[in-house]
């Protein structure tokens, strides 16, 4: 990636596989994330995005969720903490995402956990 370029957003596509010690617990899930990376310090990265297929909280079928965190341009890192509507799940999961901004077909792309 351009090292002059240190802020990304856009429509995010792909998936998320749990990590080695979770996978037989864990389903590997779609991605289609509003997300936006760039600023210094603060919160550095944040998004949103929605299942349409969330059937396992009864009688809800969208459950929406926020992203935050962070982005280091420097190295390229990036944090992210994903939370749920609370009026939905008060007491949800909170999911942590670490990964790295690169390039893949010519297109920035997070890899990580």
């Amino acid at each position: 990636l351009p090292a002059a370029a240190v802020h990304y957003s856009g429509l995010w596509i792909g998936e998320a596989r749990p990590a080695d010690e979770h996978a037989g617990d864990v389903p590997t899930n779609p991605i289609r994330w509003s997300l936006s990376l760039g600023g210094e310090g603060g919160l550095s990265a944040f998004g949103a995005g929605y299942f349409d297929d969330a059937g396992d909280v009864p009688g809800t079928p969208v459950l929406f969720f926020a992203l935050r965190g962070h982005f280091r341009p420097e190295d390229a890192a990036v944090e992210l903490v994903k939370t749920y509507d609370p009026l939905v799940l008060p007491d949800g999961p909170v999911v942590e995402y670490r990964g790295r901004l690169s390039e893949a077909g010519g297109r920035p792309a997070l890899t990580g956990t």
